[in-house]
């Protein structure tokens, strides 16, 4: 074909949105279809304290531990019945002190026999009192070392439990790092590889499939980054990877804007002509009643509106742009009429030029 292909066929508006349709119907599913496979990354069993516990723990301290509290437990017993026996003998004692009391009091030798018994009762008394004192000063003295002693092996439990701590919260870290990347060495081949062929492998099939799945795949990265990075270092990778689309955009675009590719160029001029403007510099075309009036891309209509001037009365003559002398209209080298020179088309007779700023096109036979 000898035309130059500018508009490739799009297909109905219908087919059109349900192309669209479809393709973020792909791109939620591929996005779900991620979804899954981070969630069973994420959902693989973490260390447990009582794994870290078993693994750390030491065994002679805890043993120790229960031989301490067994030992505490049994002079607690002895301590509470000896003091309970005391407690009688005291009683007691009190006893036969105020019956000593009453038989002071009274005379006769009845009196004085039972007197030296109840004394000798009393004496008894105190005698095991005294000893029932000397046998809880030493069980507490021993239940004071003990509590010496286990408050020496609980500080020796709590060191072994901030071990455990610790080595847990390091076994966690790892459990982290080695989900992030299990996620991020599935997500970012594929990222790169829907850029690459986004980059290079181009089409109206390619292109908005890429894109659907590459957007899925960029949202899961991101929330993948977010998840398992701090927040400071988050914020790092987010700052130098948007630099890197910033540029990376901005480079395309500078390049679309000096290099353009002949469809884009094409459509450049087209426009330009049909607001009356230069499609290289953008100076207004004045030809015919427009030589005194002045416009821009945007206020074009509503100028032309304002003065009744109808474009279809408007002669054609060749004209070349004053301001950047560009030749802009020119006879047609085959009928002879007015054409548009940056077009690759004569309106008249459908001649094809060539134009060394769209491409070469191969020459096509004028219509009868």
């Amino acid at each position: 074909m000898g035309k130059l292909k500018l508009n490739a066929k799009k297909g109905t508006w219908g087919v059109r949105m349900m192309i669209l349709l479809l393709t973020i119907i792909v791109g939620i599913l591929f996005y779900s279809l991620l979804g899954l496979i981070t969630s069973d990354i994420r959902s693989m069993r973490e260390p447990s304290h009582e794994d870290v516990y078993n693994t750390l723990k030491n065994n002679d301290l805890s043993a120790k531990d229960e031989q301490l509290k067994g030992q505490e437990k049994t002079l607690d017993e002895k301590l509470k019945a000896l003091q309970e026996e005391r407690e009688l003998k005291a009683s007691s004692a009190k006893n036969l002190e105020q019956t000593l009391n009453q038989l002071n009091k009274q005379s006769g030798n009845g009196q004085q026999a039972q007197l030296k018994e109840t004394m000798d009762k009393f004496l008894d008394f105190q005698k095991e009192y005294q000893e029932l004192n000397g046998q809880i000063l030493t069980l507490t003295q021993e239940r004071q070392q003990l509590t010496v002693e286990h408050n020496q092996l609980f500080q020796q439990l709590q060191d072994q439990e901030n071990m455990i701590q610790e080595e847990l919260y390091k076994r966690h870290q790892r459990h982290r790092i080695a989900q992030a990347v299990l996620e991020l060495v599935i997500l970012l081949p594929l990222l790169l590889l829907f850029c690459f062929i986004f980059l290079r492998k181009r089409g109206p099939l390619v292109t908005p499939l890429v894109l659907a799945l590459g957007c899925a795949t960029l949202i899961h990265v991101f929330f993948t980054v977010h998840e398992y990075f701090p927040t400071r270092w988050s914020k790092y990778i987010l700052i130098v990877v948007s630099i890197l689309i910033i540029i990376r955009l901005l480079s395309f675009l500078v390049k679309l804007s000096t290099a353009p590719k002949p469809e884009r160029l094409m459509l450049q001029y087209s426009q330009a002509y049909e607001r009356f403007l230069c499609p290289v510099c953008e100076y207004p075309i004045r030809i015919g009643p427009l030589k005194f009036l002045f416009w821009t891309r945007n206020s074009v209509h509503s100028v032309l509106n304002g003065k009744n001037v109808n474009t279809e009365d408007i002669e054609i003559e060749p004209y070349t742009c004053p301001a950047c002398g560009e030749l802009l209209y020119d006879k047609c080298e085959h009928c002879g009429k007015i054409r548009h020179t940056l077009l690759p088309y004569c309106e008249h007779c459908g001649q094809n030029k060539e134009n060394p700023l769209l491409g070469k096109t191969e020459p096509e036979k004028p219509h009868a």
